[in-house]
């Protein structure tokens, strides 16, 4: 998957901006309730991402 990843593909950006209220919602809810240095997400991002 990481191998065919485009991140010129069409939606991938509609995708991030509509995911990303979301996820900083879910950060922010985790940083405030427990120590975020000891949680560990899954998975491997692309690191193009994080810049959208």
């Amino acid at each position: 998957m990481r191998r065919h990843f485009d991140p010129k593909l069409p939606g991938v950006l509609e995708w991030v901006e509509e995911v990303t209220p979301a996820y900083n919602r879910l950060v922010n809810a985790i940083r405030a309730a427990i120590d975020p240095q000891g949680i560990v997400f899954g998975g491997q991002i692309r690191p193009v991402l994080p810049r959208c």
